[in-house]
């Protein structure tokens, strides 16, 4: 949203939880929260999920801010989300970190150790969201993903890793720290 939607947004969400919000992304006709929860996050007086370990949530909002849907991405021990944007199909791509390993509705992917990243493409559309896609990198070390940015087709991430990472084929080895 633009800065002066910004502050409207902020204060029309009845939005409740325990954790942090990570962006929101303007589509068309709608707006999706991202964000990391534990415990309950409640949207008005309704209990829309709950965790006992740290998950990630993208709702979905109509111009009123009324909620429309929804996907968490969860973990026994922490799935956050990081960063997130909208491809040029409006399809929103979501990175991530998990440990031990990352579900979302009818998907489950599992970590190499430590700290591993996701990615994964949602659906833009608001009255259905879905996982369409979950893939996950990493080693045996931690892999620590912070941004996301497309520019076209391309997707970059920006991030750390230690030792050797693998992206796919890929394999890197680090050169100092990280």
């Amino acid at each position: 949203p633009d800065s002066e939607s910004l502050p409207e947004l902020r204060k029309n969400v009845p939005i409740n939880f325990q954790g942090n919000l990570v962006k929101i992304l303007e589509g068309d006709d709608c707006y999706f929260l991202l964000g990391n929860f534990k415990g309950e996050v409640m949207y008005g007086k309704e209990t829309v999920g709950y965790s006992e370990s740290t998950a990630g949530f993208v709702f979905s909002l109509d111009l009123n801010f009324s909620l429309i849907d929804h996907v968490f991405f969860e973990s026994q021990i922490i799935a956050t989300i990081a960063d997130a944007d909208l491809s040029l199909d409006q399809e929103i791509i979501v990175v991530g970190n998990f440990v031990k390993e990352i579900g979302t509705t009818g998907q489950k992917k599992y970590g190499l150790g430590g700290n591993d990243i996701y990615i994964a493409v949602v659906n833009a559309d608001p009255s259905n969201l879905v996982v369409r896609q979950l893939s996950t990198f990493g080693g045996i070390s931690d892999e620590i993903v912070s941004d996301v940015s497309i520019d076209g087709t391309d997707v970059y991430l920006a991030g750390t890793f230690r030792d050797e990472t693998n992206f796919g084929t890929l394999s890197k080895k680090a050169v100092g720290s990280s």
